[in-house]
């Protein structure tokens, strides 16, 4: 899959050796009772418990807020490589074992046939995908309206076939030493190939040094 090596963050997760990724995190004890019951993946400190405050937020505690999206591109001559990317996604095209393989192959030619036309429909909206624009938006409003009611977040932007990309992100917020993660897929929909995808992903982070 065509997408950016991994930087230089991913050696520095020794340092982090006292943050996991768990889930049971509740959303309404970080946010002051929104969202009251939603089970969310995050990072839990292994030290000494430290009293939370009202927000649910500990002294020491650095929040970040994890966006997953599809992404895409963001100039025409990107397009057949996003394709690539997504055709390239077992959760997109399930082949069989024995064909597993040549899914890089197959990938490539559906790309390539698909991207005359898939060019011609980015062309008509500007030339390129408005994502990643849309979600840095609403990454800043989303941390200037936890700053009114006294939460300092930071949001990053995972896309899964495209820059940024989720393996980018998952880098910087261990590079910024995250200790409470909130993710929030911002799919309209669930499907296996959309948030199932994503979090299939960062489950083989997680399985390749997350800790």
């Amino acid at each position: 899959m065509l997408r950016s090596t991994r930087s230089s963050a991913a050696s520095k997760r020794g340092t982090v050796s006292s943050a996991r990724m768990t889930l049971g995190a509740d959303l309404g004890k970080i946010f002051g009772g929104i969202g009251q019951g939603n089970r969310i993946g995050s990072f839990k400190s292994e030290a000494s418990p430290v009293k939370a405050k009202a927000s649910g937020m500990r002294d020491g505690d650095k929040l970040g807020i994890l966006f997953l999206n599809l992404g895409g591109p963001e100039k025409l001559d990107e397009v057949e490589d996003f394709l690539f990317n997504l055709f390239n996604d077992e959760d997109i095209i399930r082949l069989p074992n024995a064909l597993k393989p040549l899914q890089g192959f197959i990938a490539r030619g559906i790309a390539a046939r698909r991207a005359p036309g898939s060019r011609e429909a980015y062309e008509s909206i500007g030339g390129g995908s408005p994502i990643v624009k849309l979600t840095e938006e609403q990454g800043d409003n989303l941390e200037k309206e936890l700053k009114k009611i006294g939460i300092d977040a930071k949001v990053y932007i995972g896309m899964r076939y495209w820059y940024p990309f989720t393996e980018e992100a998952t880098d910087q917020i261990l590079s910024d030493g995250v200790n409470r993660l909130v993710i929030i897929p911002l799919y309209p929909q669930y499907s296996i190939s959309t948030t199932g995808s994503s979090i299939r992903l960062l489950d083989q982070v997680d399985e390749e040094g997350w800790e």
